[in-house]
């Protein structure tokens, strides 16, 4: 390997998930029905030809796993806001993405899910999706798209307090310190001049 190829390959491995050194253990974990946590609703239809990029700031998401699924930021003066801090769900790809701020939606397809007993935050919320894929994303995909009621009829594994209700300080804490590590090794990339 030559210096650049080592240079190279260690920069890239920098930006790879951080690897969490214990095992999670699931044994002490439960089954939650999803509509026992979250409230759906379907999102707007808001056409791409309806809509003039860079005309606001308010973010038209769509069901893309790029640029967390903002297609443009846009005057929403006459639309219906979505309420930040949830999950948008890409009803036809199942892509799962984390909306911070209040936004619009493409398709009708796609629906919100906002956390019913807790005021989720970030990492929360990214936890949830990490579950919701891992748990979800072999069963729904383009040819069996996922809706809100049938992701509403499933459940998933979660890890619990004491009193056997969903560990959110624990899946906030997990992500917290991913997000850490991850800013952590970004840090120590060193840029050439």
């Amino acid at each position: 390997m030559t210096i650049g190829q080592r240079k190279t390959s260690t920069a890239y491995n920098l930006l790879l998930p951080p690897r969490i050194s214990n095992k999670i253990k699931v044994n002490g974990w439960k089954k939650f029905a999803i509509k026992d946590m979250f409230e759906a609703n379907n999102t707007g239809n808001i056409l791409i030809r309806d809509i003039e990029d860079g005309s606001g700031s308010t973010p038209y998401v769509t069901a893309s796993g790029v640029n967390n699924g903002v297609a443009a930021m846009i005057n929403a003066s006459r639309y219906e806001l979505i309420k930040g801090n949830c999950i948008l769900v890409g009803g036809k790809t199942f892509t799962l993405t984390y909306q911070k701020e209040d936004f619009v939606s493409n398709d009708s397809h796609n629906f919100e899910m906002h956390l019913k007993n807790i005021e989720g935050n970030c990492y929360i919320y990214l936890y949830l999706i990490a579950v919701l894929r891992a748990t979800l994303g072999n069963r729904y995909f383009w040819g069996d798209a996922v809706t809100k009621d049938k992701i509403m009829a499933d459940e998933i594994l979660l890890p619990c307090d004491d009193s056997k209700q969903p560990n959110w300080d624990y899946m906030e804490a997990y992500m917290e310190t991913i997000h850490n590590k991850a800013i952590s090794n970004l840090d120590n990339i060193e840029y050439n001049s």
